[in-house]
């Protein structure tokens, strides 16, 4: 079958032979599915997470998924969403921005382009433990996503482990009317949607110079919002509802 793509898992002090396969590789099952073409990165204490957004599941083409794969051994057979992270309408590309991966050993699956219900193009970012992964639909009950007016396009790790969220590609510089930045949990990540229970959101018309920082002892974000006159501290310990409960 053309290009299934397959990642194969090879012990370090061995040699591998043989012919690559279902039966020792985790491939794809569908032409073009590509797996691990989005990358693959180690995670947690000598796991991997392998990236495929050209995944297709069933009829949703390139609805994308990231496997979690534990170290220690092997894993064979096809993606799909039993073992995996994925995505159910065409072009979601689950992990196409590829992975951050937290000094913690827990990462976060991009997917600046999911897909919402409505067919909006919105963004989910996806919280992983590195020791145990994650499988299945994503979703706002396990991912944080966007909205039509505050897509979610990039994360950035921080130096305690948490991280990031916002539309821009820093947390420094010019950002849209409707910019916005999250702060979340990284050892236990966030769901649900943008929203101003988690997230600092602009309020003025027009583009707004904001200058944010992190104060990683009191796990807060900082956000001078000048066009705004205001100075916005963030903490984790405000996400009450990071499980993905909204009030």
């Amino acid at each position: 079958m053309e290009q299934v793509g397959a990642v194969t898992w090879v012990h370090g002090g061995g040699i591998a032979a043989g012919t690559v396969s279902s039966s020792n590789s985790l491939t794809g099952s569908q032409p073009n599915d590509h797996v691990g073409g989005g990358g693959v990165y180690a995670v947690g204490d000598g796991n991997y997470i392998a990236l495929s957004p050209s995944w297709s599941n069933g009829a949703a083409k390139r609805a994308g998924a990231a496997t979690w794969v534990d170290g220690g051994g092997p894993r064979s057979g096809f993606v799909s969403e039993q073992n995996s992270l994925v995505g159910t309408t065409q072009d979601d590309v689950i992990g196409y921005w590829g992975s951050a991966r937290l000094p913690n050993g827990n990462y976060v699956v991009a997917s600046p382009n999911w897909h919402d219900a409505s067919g909006n193009s919105v963004g989910a970012f996806t919280w992983v433990s590195g020791d145990f992964g994650r499988s299945g639909i994503v979703s706002p009950i396990n991912s944080l996503v966007g909205t039509p007016s505050h897509r979610v396009s990039i994360v950035t790790a921080l130096s305690d482990g948490n991280y990031a969220l916002s539309n821009q590609f820093s947390l420094f510089g010019e950002i849209e009317s409707n910019g916005f930045v999250t702060l979340a949990d990284g050892p236990s990540g966030l769901a649900g949607t943008i929203a101003p229970w988690n997230s600092v959101i602009s309020d003025t018309a027009g583009y707004a110079t904001w200058v944010a920082d992190y104060d990683a002892p009191r796990k807060r974000l900082v956000v001078g919002r000048a066009n705004e006159n205001i100075v916005t501290l963030f903490t984790v310990s405000e996400n009450i509802f990071a499980s993905g409960f909204e009030p």
